[in-house]
């Protein structure tokens, strides 16, 4: 008889070879998510919108309901959408510091009743009057904070790699395997979340890497490559099944755990904070904007 049997791996190769394959990232992402009080669902899956006949997934899903008030039927929750990436080579995002509209407008990750309240009627130049409205963001109070509150967005992502001593930098399989499929599933989300009536949503693509992450910010007078825990990404994207800036943190694993409890938690208190009728208003003209630390009030 001929003998079949293959070499044996120790238990350490196969530890090693599921964490240089990325199956560990994935489940250390899904536990980080559990630990924050998300309810996880592994590998979610949902239609490519470029293509009915291919299925597309998401590493790892985290959901939790902050409101449900029965009253009113609202229902808010947030949503972490994390495609997770095993690298031994650091991830650079390049970019600069945040402008004034980056804060004011309203963003495709976010799912609101309305995108706009009205707050305040202004005489118009033709007779009568018009409405002035703000973002719903805004009107709300969250433009204080992540992710309107940024005062840094990436607008390039690299990975660098060490050949023959040389570092080089390349971006090959970022935009097709990252960033694309997690646009396509916010906006996936997205249209599910207005098809509900009464639901609210916030979204936070995250590329969760084994790898360091570095900042760059070209609005420095030296630049300067400084590792942090985690950056931001802005894409404009233009196709057949989406349009628009979409937005998504670039995450090291090993700030995970800080990342959502002190990037996503904070929101999450100040939604639940939020009375439930506030959420369905589509005019308020007693609406005056709270002040809050470096913004004045409207």
């Amino acid at each position: 008889m001929t003998d079949t049997t293959g070499p044996t791996p120790t238990a350490a190769a196969v530890l090693e070879a599921l964490r240089l394959a990325g199956w560990l990232l994935e489940q250390d992402t899904q536990t980080e998510l559990t630990k924050s009080g998300f309810v996880v669902t592994p590998g979610t899956a949902f239609p490519d919108p470029d293509d009915n006949t291919t299925s597309r997934e998401i590493d790892a899903m985290g959901w939790k309901t902050l409101v449900e008030d029965k009253a009113s039927r609202i229902t808010v929750g947030i949503r972490v959408l994390a495609e997770c990436k095993q690298s031994a080579m650091p991830y650079v995002v390049i970019g600069r510091n945040s402008l004034a509209h980056d804060r004011t407008t309203a963003r495709p990750e976010q799912t609101f009743l309305r995108e706009s309240v009205a707050v305040e009627r202004i005489p118009s130049p033709e007779g009568g009057s018009l409405l002035r409205s703000v973002p719903s963001h805004h009107y709300l109070g969250l433009d204080s904070l992540p992710p309107w509150s940024d005062e840094f967005i990436g607008t390039q992502m690299t990975r660098l790699d060490l050949k023959g001593g040389k570092w080089s930098a390349g971006n090959d399989g970022i935009f097709t395997s990252l960033v694309y499929p997690l646009a396509k599933a916010s906006n996936y989300f997205h249209k599910q979340t207005k098809d509900v009536p009464g639901a609210i949503e916030l979204r936070f693509p995250v590329v969760v890497t084994s790898a360091p992450v570095y900042q760059v910010n070209v609005d420095r007078e030296a630049l300067e490559p400084v590792v942090v825990p985690w950056s931001t990404l802005a894409r404009n994207i233009t196709s057949a099944s989406l349009q628009g800036t979409f937005h998504f943190d670039i995450v090291s694993y090993a700030s995970l755990s800080r990342y959502l409890s002190e990037r996503i938690e904070p929101v999450a208190e100040a939604l639940r904070a939020i009375p439930a009728e506030r959420f369905a208003m589509s005019e308020d003209m007693s609406w005056v904007r709270p002040a809050r630390v470096g913004i004045e009030p409207d």
